[in-house]
């Protein structure tokens, strides 16, 4: 480190430990500083996915924190620095880019943010802006008033920053700390949650390069998210509400709850706000990393209690749940022990199973996860190396299937985070995790040729693959007969060519017919592409159980997570042929929607159209005889009464997703499944060539209401140009507010209801 940034640095420290203290003044002074950040404002732009951010430090304090998960979140901040400087932090880098700017309320909230941030300089100096990689800013402040340069770098004289960046070096964390130590302003911004995603194996609280620059300042960001409030926004009055309240500030929290102050209706918020200071804030740091890892020591006899369920909702608990993860994942291999409480899950390894060396070859292929077919003991060391091949960027090896991540759930039947990812650098990696789990080589991109590794200190795990002969299949099964019969580690893959399933051991030897299993999965997915009308894709789905998941009773993604009593179900093909699995369908159907043809409330509905298909394909149950087909027609037919009456409207359709589904299904079973396709190929042609559109509208645009309304108006113009009739009239006898145009451009077609 330079002399010149350790003297900024000590700079940076000392005007830190400037700002005063007294909590009633602060929270006051704040109150004044979200007067002037959010005026009369009624709402705020949430764009895409929001991260969230933890507030810790005494200058520091939530501007906006919507109560997500029965606690604060705050997606927006602001910190002090010494007795002149000021930041603003955003927690998603939309914030600083044109989405939001496009929108009232997100250029009235830029303009605010810079008013307050640069109002310790110079009355001259503060509509003077730098922007650093935030060129697509300038025309919006230049309309706003500011005076705008752009530059490589930000520099160490007092200055209003804009960076559109979260990965500034040593040396520009030194220059914008300088420059806000003399008066400076800085607006930042950071997706914590996506910087997760693409860095795995690293520890957001050290490796972020943003966080380095904030946590001095009491403010970092997480890994966590929030979602906004419709339309793209989030509302500003319980948003302020919530951050105005000591629950949004962690530091405040944290003293509460030493001090045996914390009200017990608010032990839920804390545990969600002090968690998210734990996992973005170093062990090291004085004011919240030491105090809550002074409480994980303190309570490290529970864990050597070591309970089948050792966790419980009391935050000191989910603390100590924290650092432990935390410090396991950063220890040297060989120091890494077995967690307390996984013989309950994911399961122990029964005594026997003989550690072995394997050659494991990787077949050219699709990104994402590959099976190794082994299995990683927990507090055990793995080493991974390269024998030959070439591995693409980013590629790293995962230790476990269950990477659904449990943090923001009030309670939690299993460690909250299990399946670890390391970089596989240099071509080799040693690793060993406190859960164990099974082997992957995960990949970021396509592997263009085939890739052998050397797997040693790795158990054997049972793996089925697609087009197994009879040899491979028995020695499937005697695999799993050599398993105690109540084992369920290690876990079992059942892996198609278009749909891998991972379950525990004993679901897996319960299983009759393992082979008909995969092959029934396989064509469940044709069967949902075939309704798509799309090609196949190279990368299968992931099905993964669990003793609990992230949301819902399952949910979609990659991969699909379930909870364990569904896996026994998802393997039996007696079962699936006869009745099909209805939930398992409706996720893999997400995986198939596309936002082009599903507005933002048919999110669960347009999905129950490829579940409808598969329940007729896979199990025989046509869509008229389905309970959730035509068994939805006769509440449609009241409905659709009041709505000619006046008494009812969309707005009664809206909470009810099979209401929703219901005239679909009309329309299904008037016009069969063909129009569905048609209507699916169309879209996705369109978004590939905006000028092949023959009805020249181009994908719908626009968000929230209005591109809501664009997709409902061009469904019914796009169905109805593929059956040959105008629908709308029975869409809009549904309640479906369509536009007056969709009739005007429909008016060449002969018009359709049910019966006709």
């Amino acid at each position: 480190m330079t002399s010149s940034i350790r003297l900024a640095l000590a700079l940076l420290f000392a005007f830190v430990a400037a700002v005063p203290s007294v909590a009633g003044s602060q929270n006051r002074a704040h109150d004044r500083d979200r007067d002037a950040l959010l005026g009369e404002l009624e709402t705020a732009p949430a764009p895409g996915v929001p991260g969230r951010l933890t507030v810790f430090g005494e200058g520091a304090f939530a501007v906006l924190a919507p109560e997500r998960d029965g606690a604060p979140r705050a997606v927006m901040a602001g910190a002090t620095v010494g007795r002149k400087g000021h930041l603003v932090l955003f927690g998603h880098g939309g914030y600083l880019g044109l989405g939001s700017a496009e929108r009232e309320d997100g250029r009235e909230l830029l303009r605010r943010s810079l008013e307050w941030a640069g109002q310790g300089l110079p009355r001259s100096a503060r509509r003077r802006v730098e922007l650093v990689d935030a060129a697509p800013l300038a025309p919006v402040l230049a309309k706003l008033g500011f005076e705008v340069s752009l530059r490589d770098a930000p520099g160490a004289k007092p200055a209003l920053v804009v960076l559109g960046h979260s990965h500034p070096s040593a040396q520009e964390r030194a220059d914008l700390a300088a420059s806000m130590a003399g008066g400076g302003g800085l607006l930042c911004a950071a997706t914590g949650w996506g910087w997760q995603q693409l860095n795995p194996g690293r520890d957001i609280a050290t490796d972020l390069p943003l966080n380095l620059l904030l946590q001095p300042f009491g403010l970092a960001a997480t890994g966590g998210s929030s979602g906004g409030d419709g339309d793209g926004a989030f509302r500003v009055a319980p948003a302020r509400s919530a951050a105005e309240g000591d629950l949004a500030h962690a530091g405040r929290t944290l003293e509460r709850l030493t001090a045996g102050k914390l009200a017990d209706r608010d032990g839920a918020a804390a545990r969600g706000v002090l968690l998210d200071a734990a996992l973005a804030v170093p062990e090291d740091e004085p004011r919240i990393g030491a105090p809550i890892a002074a409480l994980a020591a303190e309570r490290l006899d529970l864990w050597r209690a070591g309970r089948a369920t050792p966790l419980s909702p009391d935050p000191r608990d989910s603390l100590s749940v924290s650092i432990w993860t935390r410090r396991w994942e950063r220890a040297a291999p060989d120091d890494v022990p077995a967690a307390p409480g996984i013989e309950a899950f994911p399961g122990l390894l029964p005594s026997g199973l003989e550690l072995v060396d394997r050659s494991v070859t990787v077949p050219a292929g699709p990104r994402g996860r590959r099976s190794l077919g082994l299995w990683s003991p927990a507090g055990s060391v793995v080493r991974v190396e390269v024998a030959g091949g070439q591995v693409p960027a980013r590629t790293a090896v995962r230790v476990g299937a269950h990477s659904d991540e449990l943090w923001h759930k009030p309670r939690w039947e299993r460690w909250p985070r299990i399946s670890r990812a390391v970089p596989l650098i240099d071509g080799q990696v040693e690793l060993a995790t406190a859960f164990g789990g099974l082997l992957y080589l995960e990949l970021d991109q396509a592997l263009g040729d085939d890739l052998r590794l050397e797997v040693s200190g790795a158990v054997a795990a049972p793996l089925l693959r697609a087009g197994a002969d009879d040899a491979e299949l028995a020695a499937f099964r005697a695999q799993l007969e050599a398993l105690p019969p109540a084992a369920t580690a290690p876990w079992v893959e059942l892996a198609g060519r278009h749909v891998i399933l991972t379950v525990p051991a004993d679901a897996a030897r319960a299983c009759a017919d393992p082979a008909g299993a995969i092959a029934y999965w396989d064509a469940t997915w044709e069967a949902h592409v075939a309704l798509l009308g799309a090609p196949l894709a190279d990368r299968p789905e992931r099905f993964v159980f669990d003793r609990q998941i992230s949301a819902g009773w399952m949910h979609s993604g990659y991969p699909i997570m379930a909870h364990l009593v569904s896996a026994r179900d998802a393997l039996d093909t007696s079962r699936l042929r006869r009745e099909g699995d209805w939930g398992l369908f409706h996720e893999l159907g997400h995986n198939a929607q596309d936002r082009a043809w599903t507005s933002a409330n048919m999110g669960e509905v347009t999905c129950n159209l490829f579940s409808l298909h598969a329940m007729e394909r896979m199990a025989g149950i046509g869509v008229g005889d389905n309970e959730r087909g035509g068994g939805l027609l006769p509440a449609l037919r009241a409905h659709r009464a009041a709505v000619a009456q006046g008494e009812a409207g969309f707005d009664e359709l809206r909470g009810d997703p099979f209401a929703m589904l219901a005239p679909f299904v009309e329309l299904q079973l008037a016009f069969g499944w063909e129009p569905f396709t048609a209507v699916f190929a169309e879209h996705r042609a369109v978004a590939a060539d905006a000028g092949a559109d023959p009805l020249g509208l181009g994908p719908p645009r626009g968000a929230g209401a209005a591109r809501d309304q664009a997709v409902r108006d061009q469904w019914a113009l796009r169905f109805s140009r593929a059956v040959g009739r105008d629908v709308s009239p029975f869409l809009r006898s549904c309640g479906w507010p369509l536009s007056e145009s969709v009739g005007e451009s429909l008016s060449d077609l002969d018009g359709w209801m049910p019966g006709q």
